[in-house]
């Protein structure tokens, strides 16, 4: 489901979301999953992070961390004197 092979074996992702592993069949085989995330329109979960933090509400560590990486900026993006 929303996960393509390549020639060479190689799992790529048809869709922006959230990678999982189930078990599918009588087999048991495991298979890969790409969840889809909900459509939140052109918001990013760092907005919804940092909109939720500005009203006060209980962050989770994901928010948290979405907030913390933010602030950093980029990684490359810094000039040192």
């Amino acid at each position: 489901d929303n996960v393509g092979m390549g020639n060479d074996y190689t799992l790529y992702a048809k869709c922006e979301g959230v990678v999982a592993f189930e078990y599918k069949a009588k087999r048991n085989r495991q298979y890969v999953v790409v969840k889809e995330l909900p459509e939140t329109g052109d918001v990013t979960p760092t907005a919804l992070a940092q909109a939720a933090a500005s009203k006060g509400e209980t962050l989770t560590r994901k928010q948290k961390n979405l907030i913390k990486y933010a602030e950093l900026g980029r990684p490359g993006s810094r000039t040192y004197e």
